[in-house]
């Protein structure tokens, strides 16, 4: 059997990076969380030549898209590979000696009142996917829904953040 291999596929701001990436990576975290917390990323990357801590930093609030690709993982010549979306750099740090990058990212909108600002508003004769959609919306969000279309008749967002009001939504109509 030929040895298991992975590798990370990664986009910065819709341009594939990921042969940049390679010699440099030195480790790719991805966190699936469910509920109200955000999916995150963290990249160190090697900079030994200050290739990246110069003229290729990246900037916070710019995106990165990834993917873990597998061969060989199951059975020799197979492959596969595991979505893990696309995340806001919300964090930057380069340290020691030798040099490193880190990278932080979040799946969810940055500093955009999506999780801290309060609103209130009455959802009528609606259904789940479109207050979904309408929130996704409102932060530039494209929204996947795979469910039942599922209607609601009335339902109240008081001095509630977008994202805590569609958590609770999709909770009380068993979606995640």
């Amino acid at each position: 059997m030929e040895p298991r291999t992975s590798s990370l596929y990664a986009k910065y701001n819709d341009r594939n990076i990921s042969r940049s990436l390679a010699g440099y990576l030195s480790s790719f975290s991805y966190e699936d969380h469910a509920g109200d917390e955000s999916d995150s990323v963290s990249i160190t990357i090697q900079d030994k030549d200050h290739k990246w801590s110069q003229g290729w930093l990246p900037d916070k609030k710019d995106s990165i898209y990834a993917e873990i690709r597998t061969s060989n993982w199951k059975k020799t010549g197979d492959s596969g590979k595991l979505v893990c979306g696309t995340f806001i750099i919300d964090s930057l740090s380069v340290s020691g000696n030798p040099r490193s990058l880190d990278v932080g990212a979040i799946s969810g909108p940055v500093n955009n009142g999506f999780r801290d600002t309060p609103r209130s508003r009455t959802w009528k004769k609606t259904y789940v996917s479109r207050i979904a959609k309408a929130i996704g919306k409102r932060y530039g969000l494209t929204v996947y829904y795979d469910g039942p279309k599922l209607p609601i008749s009335k339902i109240e967002q008081s001095k509630e953040s977008d994202s805590s009001f569609l958590q609770s939504v999709c909770e009380a109509y068993g979606l995640s």
